[in-house]
């Protein structure tokens, strides 16, 4: 599915509002498509599930990364 960056977000075609916000509410329902973040966008991307154009330039896959070995996250329960 083809989505497009615009400003600080990721606007993909409206049969995404199914299958993405109703599914596994990624994004919000807009007019014109579903409206993600960016990093929703990149984990959608990542799985293969939208292709992202950028200035007329499609990227099909992401690189894989891993995050840094010195990167500790730690969560707590308040």
């Amino acid at each position: 599915m083809r989505a497009e960056i615009v400003k600080d977000r990721v606007l993909v075609e409206k049969k995404a509002i199914n299958e993405f916000y109703n599914n596994g509410y990624y994004g919000r329902p807009k007019p014109n498509g579903l409206e993600l973040t960016l990093i929703e966008a990149v984990y959608l991307a990542y799985r293969g599930k939208i292709e992202v154009e950028h200035e007329g330039k499609v990227s099909r896959k992401l690189p894989s990364c891993s995050p840094p070995s010195s990167l500790n996250i730690s969560f707590t329960r308040t």
